[in-house]
């Protein structure tokens, strides 16, 4: 959530001058260690592929504990979403994982 933190305070700030609420288009984290340092990152020889489920499901509790409260928030598009599989153990899809629960439980609420 410290991570969030100078993100959100920039958002908030945008929003209140634009006057629009705020999607995320796209947020995914892969299921590996240090997976938040470079979330971007498709590729992951700087970190290595050691997969870390509760990283992943770690990183998308402090997003929806960010802003999920927040008025202007109207919520998260996942990234990336398989149509078949999972698309492995170390992935951005939370698929099959620990992290589509802490996901579920932010939607089901509405």
């Amino acid at each position: 959530m410290t991570g969030w933190k100078p993100h959100a305070t920039e958002l908030e700030s945008f929003q209140k001058k634009i006057l629009k609420p705020v999607l995320f288009a796209e947020l995914g984290y892969k299921s590996i260690e240090y997976a938040g340092s470079k979330p971007w990152q498709e590729y992951t020889e700087f970190l290595g592929n050691k997969f870390d489920f509760d990283a992943q499901a770690n990183l998308y509790q402090a997003a929806f504990n960010t802003f999920w409260h927040k008025e202007w928030f109207k919520g998260i598009f996942i990234w990336k979403w398989y149509y078949a599989g999972n698309g492995g153990p170390t992935s951005f899809s939370p698929q099959n994982k620990p992290a589509i629960d802490i996901i579920s439980s932010w939607y089901e609420k509405y």
